[in-house]
């Protein structure tokens, strides 16, 4: 399996989850050029962090049929 592909899927299920678009970005790295990205976005890595955990779960339940697909 391609990293590219397990990228994918993690940020696709943590959007349909309800994670903003900017907390996805932060989690995997990226930094956003927007000024309010750059400036104003400031989000608490704990309560991030509570979340992310809390769908792991749903993730590796659906990880089979990833890679049955790939």
């Amino acid at each position: 399996m391609k990293i590219k592909k397990l990228r994918s899927y993690y940020a696709t299920e943590m959007r349909k989850a309800g994670l903003l678009s900017e907390q996805i970005d932060l989690i995997e790295g990226r930094i956003g050029k927007s000024i309010f990205l750059m400036h104003y976005f400031k989000e608490n890595p704990k309560l991030l962090s509570e979340k992310i955990l809390d769908l792991l779960p749903s993730l590796e339940n659906n990880f089979d049929y990833l890679k049955i697909e790939s």
